[in-house]
């Protein structure tokens, strides 16, 4: 097993920095105060964990009795907010998943301006370090390594992209003597598009975010593929003027309903003082425009939309809204957006323009 536990304790840094991103160095690098996350690493985050976020080294050279794995794989993805990176090494044989080795989170440091490393082996082993760029664009990785019985080591690796691979060079690193290990060369596994189910097709339009300047505010809608493309989430999102961070409204599903043969929806909004949800459902024009048609549902006492100060009554209220979105092209539509009183449709916003147009960013 000796060879297998040498190869454990490099694998790693060839999976460190999976895609490169060949730019100048970055001005925030070794500075004193904090920083935000540089661009170098965000561009290199996103290429990453694009597509699958899958990266496959075969094994070939160095498949043995000890090492019986046909290749290596690791999964990249965004931890939460995107703001650092998580990943899974583990190895393949016979084209299938056999086991873990490593778990990783990447991270910038915005103290130390330094892009840091962690991560911990299925034996417990725990890897730290940093990984820097260098004058030609490779990334540079070291990490220090302390073994569950307390013994430590240093490992180091160079990664650089070359005809579309991702090369990977390991060192066993002694002091400042660095000698050359492993190579390896990692290859992006492209997703498997799943195909959208007839009923979808008409929403696959929405797939994706889209601004709308309110003034000197924006609003901001986000609609995204569930699993298998069976279902559709969605978010809508506010930002007032100024450096604020966007405030979500509210967030809902959109599924089919087979009974009504309609793609119907549910709302949830995130004011804690207003419970408030709404439920409604899409309907689709032959120039594709989309007909988003609900129902507010206001309990009993919660202030109602444009009425004054109104508050819902005994057993609360339902109030009907709908919306018309008008394709422009694939990259904008205009809406106008309506609400039922005294039975006749009518814009509820007295001011303003009463269409809108949302661009897809």
């Amino acid at each position: 097993m000796v060879v297998v536990f040498i190869f454990l304790t490099a694998v790693p840094g060839y999976s460190l920095s999976d895609t490169l991103v060949s730019a100048k160095n970055d001005s925030t690098l070794g500075q004193s105060f904090s920083s935000p996350i540089p661009q170098w690493v965000l561009e290199n985050w996103e290429i990453r964990t694009a597509s699958s976020g899958i990266w496959i080294a075969e094994n070939e050279r160095y498949k043995s009795t000890d090492e019986p794995y046909d290749a290596y794989a690791i999964h990249w993805q965004y931890g939460v907010g995107n703001k650092h990176l998580k990943g899974r090494l583990y190895c393949i044989k016979e084209g299938e998943e056999v086991g873990s080795i490593w778990q990783f989170i990447e991270y910038w440091n915005p103290k130390e301006n330094k892009l840091k490393i962690i991560q911990i082996g299925s034996d417990g082993t725990l890897g730290q370090g940093e990984i820097l760029r260098t004058e030609d664009g490779k990334m540079k990785e070291f990490q220090s390594f302390v073994t569950p019985s307390g013994s430590g080591y240093s490992s180091g690796h160079l990664a650089w992209m070359e005809n579309g691979l991702n090369h990977t060079q390991s060192f066993i690193v002694k002091g400042e003597k660095w000698t050359k290990a492993r190579l390896y060369k990692w290859e992006l596994k492209k997703e498997e598009k799943v195909k959208i189910p007839l009923e979808y097709e008409q929403m696959a339009y929405l797939i994706g975010t889209w601004e709308l300047p309110l003034g000197k505010n924006k609003a901001r809608m986000t609609f995204s593929w569930g699993k298998n493309n069976r279902t559709i989430t969605y978010k809508n999102e506010f930002k007032p003027e100024g450096p604020t961070e966007w405030i979500q409204e509210n967030e809902g599903l959109i599924t089919y309903n087979g009974m009504k043969d309609a793609l119907v929806f549910v709302t949830s909004y995130s004011d804690l003082g207003s419970p408030l949800m709404a439920t409604g459902e899409f309907r689709f024009g032959q120039d594709g425009t989309i007909y988003r048609e609900f129902a507010c549902h206001y309990k009993e006492g919660a202030g109602l939309p444009w009425s004054n100060g109104d508050k819902a009554p005994k057993g609360g209220i339902s109030i009907d809204f709908k919306q018309i979105w008008s394709p422009v092209d694939e990259n904008k539509f205009t809406g106008e957006f309506f609400w039922k009183k005294n039975g006749h449709w009518e814009h509820p916003i007295k001011s303003g323009p009463k269409t809108e147009t949302w661009s897809k960013i």
